[in-house]
């Protein structure tokens, strides 16, 4: 089982940056009494085949360029983010010269996500990434996440939810690592059933798009991005669109599902689990209400 293996606790990718070392305002939380990701599973920021200087270009250390970007706003009374950072790095293969991952000593996830414009384009990076992978000798079980959601890089990602999964799933399996599927509520659950036998888990949900869901979401208190493509929402508010996605999911299938997003209190915890996670992703709440997170990881210590 993957939570045999990773634990019932992630902080979701690019909550610690790609090298895990998280950033500049970092060393500033750490002084926050009651923030600590202690026990929490490491999963690398996104990264893709090609470099992408995205809209948040980063340096050679792999920190962004821009000390405040102008790509991500944050509600901090609402507890919300929109970001439109477009998965910014400078591709896996430099990212495996820079030998960061291979010396971690406890299990994490590398998270990949395809971005080429076309199926057989993205078919075939999902190849370079086991071509890649396989040679290398990390120090830690490592796991994959395949991330098929961002709605930062110019890709109509729905077009992703078919038949296209699976065929990169079989690709993957190749690799024989634990497979982590992230998606968002978009996708539709019942093609789970068709997924289940490929990955050990999937996580639900990666940021919403922008405009989606219009007459539920009111767009205009999240403009501002719109220069970049529009972004995604991610905090407080997409919380109910999630729980009611794994509720869903729960009526036809099993398989292990990791809860991410909106997860700002030990309550919400209570409504992820009741909902039927086997496991949560933190992401905003280390922004936004620091000081809950080592309650709320004590919380799933006390639940599992």
């Amino acid at each position: 089982m993957f939570t045999d293996v990773f634990g019932r606790v992630f902080i979701t990718s690019g909550g610690k940056g790609i090298d895990g070392k998280g950033y500049w305002y970092d060393s500033f939380l750490n002084l926050i009494p009651g923030y600590n990701f202690k026990n929490a599973t490491f999963i690398a920021k996104t990264v893709t085949i090609p470099a992408r200087d995205g809209n948040l270009p980063l340096k050679p250390d792999l920190q962004p360029k821009a000390f405040i970007p102008k790509c991500i706003k944050i509600y901090p009374f609402t507890g919300a983010m929109m970001n439109a950072v477009g998965i910014s790095n400078p591709g896996l293969e430099a990212i495996l010269n820079m030998d960061i991952w291979q010396q971690r000593k406890m299990p994490f996830l590398i998270s990949v996500m395809p971005v080429g414009k076309t199926f057989k384009e993205r078919l075939r990076e999902i190849e370079q990434v086991v071509e890649l992978l396989e040679p290398i000798s990390f120090k830690a079980v490592t796991g994959l996440q395949l991330n098929v959601s961002c709605p930062n890089v110019g890709l109509d990602t729905e077009s992703f939810f078919d038949e296209q999964l699976v065929e990169y799933l079989n690709k993957l399996a190749d690799l024989g690592w634990f497979i982590d599927l992230k998606i968002n509520v978009l996708f539709p659950y019942e093609q789970i059933v068709n997924l289940e036998k490929w990955c050990d888990i999937i996580t639900c949900s990666n940021t919403i798009p922008f405009g989606a869901f219009p007459d539920k979401i009111n767009w205009n208190k999240y403009k501002g991005l719109e220069q970049f493509g529009g972004g995604g929402l991610s905090g407080a508010p997409i919380l109910p669109f999630v729980l009611d996605w794994i509720k869903s999911a729960r009526t036809v299938s099993d398989i292990e599902i990791k809860g991410c997003g909106g997860i700002m209190s030990k309550n919400d915890v209570v409504k992820m689990q009741a909902a039927g996670v086997d496991a949560i992703e933190l992401g905003i709440v280390k922004l936004l209400r620091p000081w809950r997170v080592k309650s709320i990881i004590n919380k799933c210590d006390e639940l599992w």
